[in-house]
């Protein structure tokens, strides 16, 4: 065999034995899942390793044996054979049986060494285990399950690999109940070494160091620590709200108790045990530090999870002086509750005396911005949860206002609602009464009404313990008093705009000629008031406000057609106003979208839906008997149409004066106008026509309004209206 040759072969060995090592670390895998059965196979195979050792041996000799074994000799010339000696010839199948023998061998030795390992540490867990259970100690018990925590460590599969012994997962499941089992007994003894009572802290200090230890051992001490925090705040919560604090510390055995009561009458200032509720808080902490915890890092979490909250409770109920305050952290931090550096309670006393300062400055600055008369108006941003981002248009006076807000807040902190309470009712008196003519006005009004709008808006973006709940309910009446008296002077004068126009005598041509002016006068009247109104009222407020308004318009009108004996004026139709702008809170979350449902009208002007929606009162008043009914001549009915189809024309050019837009709902949206249009389309027609409109009829007309309609109308007809009116109903 060539030099070449035999280089062949031992890559081919080497390679042999790479396999041999993969199959090398299967086997131990396979060893791994073979712990699954019984401990007495695992004993049988532990006996095994001997027989598997000298197995080994025996093949490793034999190796060497049959390695290198002698050859013939060869002749011929090259430098193998100038020496004339035998040569070695390589057998390379013995070498690599051999070497796959030895491979196995070694591999199911350290499967089987595995094994044993892992058998050995769920032994020592188990017996860590049952030493537990008579464990008597909380320490000791602590101890041990932190041993056999260690041991299943050691022998556990990687987190996501779900191949384990079923032994294993038995000693685990132990180990779960056991540790489980650990700290329900701890959380018992803290109940019963801490106890909290009405007014009273029962504490035995002597237990407690050691289960504080026992806790941080097994990583659950800050989750206690925060529990106790839970309790402690709300006892102390009970003492600040006192004006002054008896307190007393007893000891009875291994118990030490902490009581304190309010003090009553004369024992303030007489008692030693007496102190108010800023030194009472210190001292009951001091207690908690020297009694409860035990050790100075687990008082130091304490204050770290408790006193940002102390800060808050005090800050709320109590007036402490920066003196105080200082002093009162120094004793805090002396004793490791708090930092050093801690200053909470210091900068809100210090900001608490500065405000206090400042707050009448306010007030008088805010008076100023209230009493300025310009009418100019800034474009601000607001954010609503439903409707996302919009502006709108306020006057100055309010933004300054509302700019305020915050700062309020966040410098009086105690005194804020007081003193935001206090511009809420500066603006509502002082404001109408700078603009002055509210209701005759309409940009002034629509713009105060807008301003009260934003105001309770920004309020109520405001932390509710700073809201100033009782001016804002004076604000938010007075809005809702000058939109009243603004709707119902505008109502009034369109209402008095349309006195002349009569419906039933345009027999001569002047007569038709003052109705036409007086028509027309009236809706270039509320085109103003709408454009008036678009300039300062948000979009929605603003179709609600306008929509009513035309409804007046048309109810008018149609009063004059049908009921001609109601000659005077509409009562204002909006009775119900004052309890539906109450809602003017709610305004705002539909300004984004301009949308104009009826579940929104409700939100913004409920009492303006009680207006005329259906028959007014007056038409649904049957004629006395024995009234004359005229009817109308050709003539007539033309002009009366003419007149009607005008009104109508009306409407829409006074939607597009406030830039509302047109949409297929205008005659449920307008109250009256479907009647109206149903009324100039109907008049002068025979009872065909009215039998082909008869589903229109009856659902928006009543019956007098429609048998007076039907009067008007028939001039050949032998059909009495009743009789009519009975066949329509019954079709």
């Amino acid at each position: 065999m060539t030099k070449m040759e035999e280089e062949l072969d031992l890559n081919s060995v080497k390679k042999s034995l790479k396999v041999l090592n993969q199959e090398v670390e299967t086997s131990r895998q396979e060893v791994l899942r073979a712990l699954q059965s019984k401990s007495a196979d695992i004993a049988t195979a532990s006996g095994q390793v001997t027989q598997l050792t000298e197995l080994l041996d025996a093949l490793t000799n034999e190796l060497q044996d049959y390695q290198w074994l002698p050859a013939e000799p060869i002749t011929g010339g090259g430098a193998g054979g100038a020496g004339g000696g035998p040569t070695l010839q390589l057998r390379p199948y013995q070498v690599q049986a051999a070497a796959e023998a030895y491979a196995t061998g070694e591999a199911q030795l350290r499967a089987s060494e595995a094994a044993m390992e892992v058998l050995n540490v769920i032994l020592q867990a188990e017996q860590l285990l049952s030493e537990l259970q008579t464990s008597r100690s909380f320490m000791s018990s602590t101890e041990l399950l932190l041993q056999v925590s260690g041991l299943l460590q050691s022998v556990s599969a990687p987190e996501r690999m779900a191949m384990e012994p079923e032994m294993l997962w038995t000693a685990k499941e132990r180990y779960r109940k056991q540790r489980l089992a650990l700290l329900t007994s701890l959380d018992d003894a803290f109940s019963k070494h801490l106890h909290f009572t009405s007014g009273a802290l029962q504490v035995r200090p002597a237990e407690l160091p050691e289960l504080w230890r026992c806790l941080g051992l097994l990583g659950v001490q800050r989750t206690r620590i925060e529990q106790l925090a839970e309790e402690v705040l709300k006892q102390l919560n009970g003492m600040v709200i006192a004006r002054h604090l008896v307190l007393e510390i007893t000891t009875a055995g291994h118990t030490t108790t902490f009581r304190w009561r309010a003090a009553r009458g004369s024992a303030v200032g007489d008692d030693t045990n007496t102190f108010p509720p800023l030194a009472a808080v210190g001292k009951f902490l001091s207690f908690l530090g020297q009694s409860c915890t035990g050790e100075a890092e687990v008082y130091q979490v304490l204050g770290f999870s408790l006193y940002p909250r102390l800060v808050k409770l005090l800050s709320r109920h109590l007036e402490i002086q920066e003196a105080e305050a200082m002093g009162f952290e120094k004793h805090l931090s002396s004793e490791g509750f708090i930092s050093p550096k801690e200053s909470s309670l210091s900068r809100w006393a210090q900001q608490r005396h500065q405000a206090q300062k400042q707050g009448p400055q306010r007030l008088t600055q805010a008076r100023r911005w209230i009493l300025d008369e310009a009418e100019d108006r800034v474009l601000v941003q607001l954010h609503s949860t439903k409707r996302g981002h919009f502006s709108m248009k306020v006057s100055c006076a309010a933004d300054r206002l509302a700019r305020t807000f915050d700062e309020v807040v966040q410098s009086q902190q105690q005194e804020a609602r007081s003193l935001l309470g206090r511009m809420c009712h500066l603006f509502a008196i002082l404001r109408p009464y700078v603009q002055g003519g509210l209701r005759s006005h309409l940009g002034r009004c629509g713009l105060f009404v807008t301003d009260v709008m934003f105001l309770l808006h920004q309020l109520r973006q405001l932390p509710v313990e700073y809201r100033p709940v009782k001016q804002m309910k004076v604000l938010e009446q007075r809005g809702q008093d000058e939109l009243w008296a603004m709707l119902k002077h505008q109502e009034e004068s369109l209402v008095s705009a349309l006195q002349p126009v009569d419906l039933l005598g345009l027999s001569s041509g002047e007569s038709y000629v003052a109705s036409e002016a007086a028509l027309g006068a009236a809706g270039e009247q509320a085109k103003r008031i709408a454009r008036a109104l678009s300039e300062v009222l948000p979009q929605v407020v603003l179709r609600k406000v306008t929509l009513h308004l035309l409804g007046a318009f048309c109810e008018e009108l149609l009063q004059k057609l049908l009921c001609p004996r109601a000659q005077e004026a509409v009562p204002f139709a909006g009775a119900g106003l004052s309890s539906g702008v109450a809602q003017v809170g709610r305004w705002l979350d539909t300004l984004a979208t301009g949308a104009a449902g009826g579940d929104e009208f409700r939100e913004v002007l409920a009492g303006l839906k009680k207006g005329p929606k259906g028959p007014s009162d007056a038409a649904a008043k049957e004629a006395p008997e024995g009234t004359a009914i005229c009817v109308l001549s050709a003539e007539e009915i033309s002009s009366a149409v003419t007149l009607m189809t005008s009104a109508q024309s009306m409407v829409r050019q006074t939607l597009q004066a406030a830039a509302l837009p047109l949409d297929q709902r205008l005659q449920e949206e307008v109250p009256g106008y479907e009647r109206l249009l149903l009324s100039s389309d109907l008049l002068g027609s025979d009872f065909s026509r009215f039998l082909e409109r008869r589903l229109k009829l009856a659902k928006s007309m009543s019956k007098e309004e429609a048998m007076r309609l039907m009067s008007l109308s028939f001039h050949d007809e032998a059909l009495p209206s009743e009789d009519a009116w009975r066949i329509l109903s019954a079709g």
